[in-house]
């Protein structure tokens, strides 16, 4: 019997491994980090004032940083020529090859925008 719970075990933390394999990487961010955002193009709006932090989901890069003040605007857009100029250095030039292009970002890449509130103490 301790021999089949022996090999159940195994047998559980093997596919947990191989499942672990496959997720998306989340950076070190924050604990008081949360979602605000996602997508290809991102346009998110503070509430207060701290900052947003964009990652991209598989590679686990933070990719672009900015403080910002209640009511300030946090955008993102991969064709836009300052974030695709971003991308390019953190992730390379496209392969052109004929007429297909060969994306050194990951295949489907999902870029998710965090917030992290200002913390302000009182006095």
């Amino acid at each position: 019997m301790r021999t089949w719970n022996v090999i159940a075990v195994t047998v559980g933390l093997l596919l947990a491994g191989c499942a672990g394999m496959h997720e998306s990487r989340r950076p070190q961010l924050p604990a008081n980090a949360t979602t605000v955002g996602g997508g290809l193009s991102i346009k998110w709006t503070a509430t207060v004032r701290g900052t947003a932090i964009l990652t991209e989901v598989d590679s686990g890069k933070i990719i672009k940083t900015a403080s910002l003040q209640k009511g300030e605007t946090f955008s993102f857009n991969p064709t836009a020529a300052d974030d695709a100029q971003l991308l390019e250095r953190m992730f390379g030039k496209p392969d052109r090859t004929g007429e297909q292009v060969n994306s050194p970002l990951p295949k489907r890449a999902r870029f998710v925008l965090y917030f992290v509130p200002e913390i302000t103490e009182k006095p």
